[in-house]
């Protein structure tokens, strides 16, 4: 979005298009290039030529991956076996062996849990499970396949359709699309779920599952000397993209610690930061799904509930706030440690959407002449350039078919 000039808040762009009543999508290169199911790459010289710096956000299988990751890891040893319990010391509660099946015992100095919903080894030490489900509420999801129209283009985004009582995401693959219904189970149930994606989707879906959720984290990631990652510490929605970033952050901070110091156990103030910070993490990317139903939607008994009870006070009060004042990076509080968290680059776009943002607020973020004449002229050039690249982008079903060939 170019540099944002002198005294103007990040967004700048994104509060001049909400001041003239315009779509805060149209300040993205992506827009353009989803209009016309294009990838972001263009061809020349029978190669792949990015068309920005900023690329998809791939979808991958996970089995896949797993193998491929496996090939790269180097000294160490995969063992396939089942936990059947914990060996632990007597007076500090630290596990210090895992009897396995077979009567096979592995003696461990860091256990690091990644069992998943099962939470097999941070479940035994203690942790409590805190729900998110008053301002989550769907807690069932029917998964379905989807065949491409072979004569159709192949869509370069996810996407999430509001439902009756939830949503419905579409994951576009090469083969075909990865679909489902997260509902909730107070307002349908799984048939009534099936019949209304059938109805909506005009041709019948084979249901593979009915899977139970439960989205909320733990109250300690990090117990003695085991610390749960990935979806033994937290479950959020199904699409998982916040569920992989949370993993990352986890580790990333695991790795400010050497082995040694993990094998000897942090002091209990360091533990204690870490479960603060990893959980502020997850609480804050709660706070904003949780917004998304703040639409003002009351067409259904789940909207209307969402409507009247669903969105959390500290999400009330916000919107409240950015009616009169610009959302801006100094509206969120940062993270400990200077971790990513969920800013202005991700609310403006959502709340501009639902069209949750004061336009009198945004004005006076670009209130001054200069600023305002800055602002067209900047979205003008971006809309030539979008519209240049989105003409020379290939499609997106040619994309994919590209790196088909390549494996």
């Amino acid at each position: 979005m170019g540099t944002t000039p002198g005294g103007a808040p990040s967004n700048w762009l994104h509060h001049a298009q909400i001041a003239a009543g315009k779509r805060v999508a149209d300040t993205h290169l992506f827009t353009a290039l989803m209009r016309g199911n294009k990838s972001a790459y263009a061809r020349k010289d029978g190669k792949l030529i990015p068309l920005s710096p900023y690329h998809h956000a791939y979808h991958f299988d996970q089995a896949r991956l797993g193998r491929f990751l496996a090939s790269k890891a180097t000294g160490i040893d995969h063992i396939q076996t089942e936990v059947a319990a914990l060996l632990r010391d007597p007076a500090s509660g630290d596990i210090t062996a895992l009897q396995c099946s077979g009567d096979r015992q592995i003696d461990v100095d860091f256990v690091i849990d990644c069992t998943g919903f099962r939470r097999a080894i941070i479940g035994q030490m203690g942790a409590e499970w805190k729900s998110y489900g008053a301002m989550l509420p769907l807690n069932k999801a029917i998964p379905f396949w989807l065949d491409h129209d072979p004569k159709a283009d192949i869509a370069p985004y996810t996407l999430a359709r509001a439902m009756d009582a939830g949503w419905m995401w579409g994951i576009p693959v090469h083969d075909r699309m990865g679909c489902g219904y997260v509902f909730s189970d107070a307002h349908i149930n799984a048939d009534q779920a099936k019949d209304e994606l059938e109805t909506r989707l005009r041709r019948p879906v084979e249901i593979r599952r009915q899977i139970d959720i439960d989205p909320g984290r733990l109250d300690q990631s990090w117990i003695g000397n085991c610390v749960a990652v990935g979806l033994a510490q937290s479950f959020l929605e199904p699409l998982e993209a916040t569920s992989i970033h949370g993993t990352l952050v986890q580790m990333l901070l695991l790795l400010r610690a050497t082995p040694t110091q993990l094998a000897a156990g942090p002091l209990p103030t360091e533990r204690a930061a870490f479960n603060q910070t990893v959980a502020g993490q997850v609480d804050d990317f709660a706070d904003f799904i949780n917004i998304h139903y703040a639409g003002g939607r009351r067409d259904t008994p789940f909207w209307a509930d969402m409507t009247e009870g669903g969105i959390t006070a500290r999400q009330r009060d916000r919107i409240a706030a950015w009616q009169h004042t610009p959302l801006s990076r100094n509206s969120f509080t940062p993270l400990p440690g200077g971790l990513p968290h969920v800013e202005e680059q991700l609310y403006t776009p959502v709340l501009g959407g639902l069209g949750l943002l004061g336009k009198d607020a945004s004005a006076r973020a670009v209130g001054s002449p200069g600023l305002k004449k800055q602002a067209r002229s900047a979205l003008a050039q971006l809309h030539q350039d979008f519209t240049g690249a989105a003409r020379k982008a290939i499609r997106h079903r040619t994309f994919l078919a590209s790196l088909a060939a390549r494996d």
